[in-house]
Order: C-alpha cells, then structure tokens, then sequence
C-alpha cells in the first residue's frame, strides 16, 4: 500500500520539479512529511527539496522523557492520551518501525528539514 501523501506527490511531481517541492506538516503531519520522504527514497522517488516541521510526532514508541519533564506545562498530550492515539494509528504495527516512527529511522539522503517545537511539549521528541 501506498501513503496517500506520496501518492498525491507523485501526482503533483508529474508536472513539477521536486527542485520546486516542499513538505510542510504539523503533529502528526510532520511525523507522516518525514516518513513520506522515507517511502519516496525507499522507492527510488525524487524527495522534495525541503521539509519544514511544526511539533511533530516522530515516535510512537513514546520513549521521550518529555512526558514526565513537561507534565507540568503540557494541557492535552499526556503520556496516556497519546498511547491511546499511537494505538489507534499503528493498528497492531511495530510502534519502532521507521515509517510510523521516523525517530527510529535513517535520515541519510533525505532533504534538508527545519524543525520547531516549543520547550514544553511532549510529543514524542526524544
């Protein structure tokens, strides 16, 4: 199966540079703009030029300490709260494969990325 991200991707590369691309995602979106770029280089596809990442959730092991550290200052994302989301996106899938998780993955080859997050958050940023 194919992720619709890189589906419509391919779509859109079909008349535009991937010179010309960037993926932008927030939460669970920068966790699915990484591991689309993944998939596209595990494809051989072109990747696009760069990915820009808002808070986003790269670990579905939830591994971070961030959970405890930042409880404090944290309004929604508790540890229990994104363990019930984590379950519910991985459906049974290894929680350390590197396209649900791309914390876990290799980032060799792929586009330059900026990422942004707020010292408070807990969103699986180990």
């Amino acid at each position: 199966m194919t992720p619709l991200p890189l589906t419509a991707g391919c779509s859109i590369r079909g008349s535009t540079p991937s010179t010309s691309l960037a993926v932008v995602g927030d939460s669970s979106g920068g966790g699915l703009s990484v591991s689309t770029m993944l998939r596209a280089r595990e494809l051989g596809l072109p990747t696009a030029a760069a990915v820009m990442l808002m808070s986003p959730w790269v670990d579905m092991a939830l591994s971070s300490q961030t959970f405890e550290t930042n409880r404090e200052t944290e309004a929604f994302f508790y540890k229990e709260v994104v363990a019930g989301l984590a379950a519910m996106f991985l459906g049974g899938a290894d929680p350390k494969d590197p396209l649900a998780s791309p914390l876990y993955a290799d980032l060799t080859g792929l586009p330059p990325m900026c990422i942004q997050v707020g010292g408070d958050e807990t969103l699986g940023l180990a």
